[in-house]
């Protein structure tokens, strides 16, 4: 092989592999281990906020935390089951489960450092936080997700109001307002608002590029010139060997 003809397979391997370049997704988590908390809680039986640790969760732990706008004990209830998180409350009651992820703590408070700084755009390929909703009987319940970096700067995002039913929902950094560094992130939380008398499931909380196949990397104008142009050369020196 020439080197006309190495310099251009390099040029295009260089190329190919920047063109796979894809996200790099991060389990925040699958809601494996145990955790059952509920409002109006008995001392002894039910707390309303636990410490859960959970090998699939980022940092190892998770929080949580639920308040309920009835004061009837177990009126609304967070538990994990079978790999999931569900969420209840009973007739004629609003709850609002809030889990947070910041390493072993106390789970009713924020430590900002608590996970050290992960960097969830995994080099600028991820994109997006997202939920698997696996069902829910009523429509209306909206997520909200609050970050902090190392540095204790804040920055949270809203979905919209969900429907019935399995859904996913996707909030993408652009979402996001607030002065967090995404790739110092020191605390996770996601914040569920109910409904009246919702009943939900959901799983694999993770952050995650968009779907599909990465896109193509664009070669700049410069290099497609000099590709045409050393092109035109190994052409003409093949030309030039067959006439010898």
């Amino acid at each position: 092989m020439n080197t006309i003809t190495k310099l251009l397979a390099g040029l295009f391997l260089t190329t190919a592999i920047a063109s796979t370049a894809h996200a790099a997704p991060i389990q925040i988590d699958n809601f494996t281990a145990s955790q059952d908390v509920a409002d109006a809680p008995i001392p002894g039986f039910l707390p309303n906020s636990s410490q859960a640790a959970d090998a699939g969760a980022i940092g190892g732990f998770r929080d949580a935390q639920i308040s309920a706008s009835s004061s009837t004990f177990a009126s609304g209830r967070f538990m994990t089951s079978g790999g999931a998180g569900e969420l209840s409350s009973n007739a004629g009651v609003t709850s609002t489960l809030t889990l947070t992820w910041d390493g072993g703590d106390d789970p009713t408070t924020v430590d900002t450092a608590g996970l050290a700084g992960v960097d969830v755009t995994s080099g600028a390929t991820n994109t997006k936080f997202s939920l698997d909703i696996l069902a829910a009987d009523l429509a209306g319940a909206v997520i909200n997700i609050n970050l902090w970096d190392t540095s204790g700067a804040t920055s949270s995002a809203s979905s919209a109001a969900l429907g019935l039913g399995a859904s996913t929902v996707d909030l993408f950094f652009a979402d996001f307002t607030g002065t967090t560094d995404m790739t110092d992130i020191g605390a996770i939380q996601l914040v569920i608002n109910g409904v009246d008398d919702l009943d939900m499931s959901f799983d694999n909380f993770r952050v995650e590029g968009p779907l599909g196949p990465p896109p193509a990397v664009p070669l700049p104008a410069g290099l497609l010139l000099m590709l045409g142009g050393l092109g035109g050369i190994v052409t003409a020196a093949h030309a030039g060997a067959r006439r010898a």
